[in-house]
């Protein structure tokens, strides 16, 4: 930047929550011109990072399921808010054991912490089925969802 700027940066991660002061003096500019005065500057680091990756914390129709609904909606809830974007059918998976992918639509809830997988049609009958929820799902800090698999079989209805 024209040789106008200073970038500090840390050799380890700054403590949460601390306030930091930050005192320039001494320096030259190319010339010899020293800085008039020292600048003193402070500041105080935000909370710590978040380092946790969300999991899927409860399914419906439950793991091991039986006699579900050929037209129940799936419902994944998440530890933790996750960015509505990237759940999608690509990372919300519904699909019958060996087969292909059930087409079907996705609602993220308002705050972010659970999604329904509503199928376009009715589920077949007596057939068992796996949900996934993938790692591209994220949360809001970026780190992706913890894998996740379930399943449950239809019943008759």
């Amino acid at each position: 930047n024209g040789q106008t700027r200073l970038i500090l940066t840390p050799v380890v991660p700054l403590q949460a929550g601390t306030v930091y002061t930050v005192t320039v003096a001494g320096v030259q500019d190319l010339s010899g011109n020293a800085l008039a005065a020292a600048t003193t500057t402070t500041f105080t680091t935000g909370p710590g990072a978040d380092l946790t990756r969300a999991v899927v914390t409860m399914v419906s129709p439950a793991n091991g399921a039986t006699g579900v609904l050929t037209s129940a909606p799936i419902q994944v809830q998440f530890s933790k808010r996750v960015d509505p974007l990237t759940v999608t059918a690509g990372t919300l998976r519904v699909f019958p054991s060996g087969g292909n992918l059930v087409a079907g639509t996705i609602v993220v809830s308002a705050d972010g912490q659970s999604a329904t997988f509503t199928p376009n049609g009715l589920l077949v009958t007596s057939t068992t089925y796996i949900v996934q929820a993938t790692s591209g799902i994220t949360d809001m800090e970026g780190q992706g969802l913890q894998f996740f698999q379930s399943g449950f079989t239809t019943g008759l209805q």
